[in-house]
């Protein structure tokens, strides 16, 4: 079994502050997909656990 150490997406530029808010960085240019345009966000999982950590810790 592997372990990822980070997650990537590509985040709908009209969400791009929901995924910086969990600690994603944008990567590159924006594209398209069907007319929706589209940025790869990434993410270390470690960063991932512990904002969730600090979510529950101070709601």
């Amino acid at each position: 079994m592997q372990k990822a150490d980070q997650l990537w997406c590509d985040a709908r530029q009209d969400a791009v502050i929901f995924y910086q808010r969990l600690g994603f960085t944008l990567e590159g240019d924006t594209f398209e997909k069907k007319g929706v345009s589209y940025v790869k966000a990434r993410v270390k999982v470690a960063d991932l656990l512990q904002a969730s950590l600090m979510d529950k810790v101070n709601p």
